[in-house]
């Protein structure tokens, strides 16, 4: 599964979990309105990267979501993404995996929040 294919699985596992549709344990509080921000991490795989990417930390900072991912850079990034209430995602910074400095993705004002995920290969 490509790297979209798995990003818009993802949106519609968030999209159901904030319709309350599904359940989800990677809710997280700190949204506004509706209900909490849904926190996932998206991977995408690649035989032929050296180093290694580990386990990522997804945070929600209404109205920003992103985080950080373990591993060691160069090879291997990761970038936050925030999905917000006007339909549209908005991406924070590539970053090595490792660096533990966070990327966010960061709302409009007069949006909300309603989900935050990690880009990560």
């Amino acid at each position: 599964m490509n790297i979209i294919t798995r990003r818009i699985a993802v949106f519609i596992l968030a999209t159901a979990a904030i319709l309350g549709l599904v359940t989800t344990s990677a809710a997280a509080s700190g949204g506004a309105g509706g209900g909490a921000p849904v926190t996932t991490v998206t991977r995408a795989g690649s035989a032929e990267l050296n180093g290694w990417l580990g386990e990522c930390y997804p945070e929600v900072d209404s109205p920003r979501g992103g985080g950080w991912c373990d591993g060691n850079g160069p090879d291997h990034q990761y970038r936050g993404v925030a999905g917000c209430s006007n339909n549209r995602e908005y991406y924070g910074p590539w970053k090595w995996a490792g660096d533990r400095t966070k990327s966010f993705g960061t709302c409009p004002r007069g949006t909300r929040l309603y989900y935050a995920t990690l880009d990560a290969y």
